[in-house]
């Protein structure tokens, strides 16, 4: 069984799939900004989660890691 999700990602979720059915039933366009804000929003949120998820119970990370990290998600390769 999978893992429960966190509420905000649950929230996330139905918002993207409110847009979706709104989508396919004509009444707005798969191009509309506030679907794809909300499709970005979903993708942070997840990724929030399995970061917590990944990090629980990890010794406390040093300012040099955190930097490392920090360079890490920074770094995008030019996708935004």
């Amino acid at each position: 069984m999978p893992a429960p999700r966190s509420p905000v990602v649950a929230r996330r979720r139905a918002s993207v799939a409110g847009f979706t059915t709104a989508i396919n039933a004509g009444r707005r366009r798969a191009d509309d900004a506030a679907y794809l804000d909300a499709k970005r929003e979903l993708r942070i949120a997840v990724l929030e989660d399995a970061i917590a998820k990944c990090i629980d119970g990890w010794p406390p990370l040093t300012d040099a890691q955190v930097a490392r990290i920090g360079t890490l998600l920074r770094c995008t390769g030019g996708a935004a």
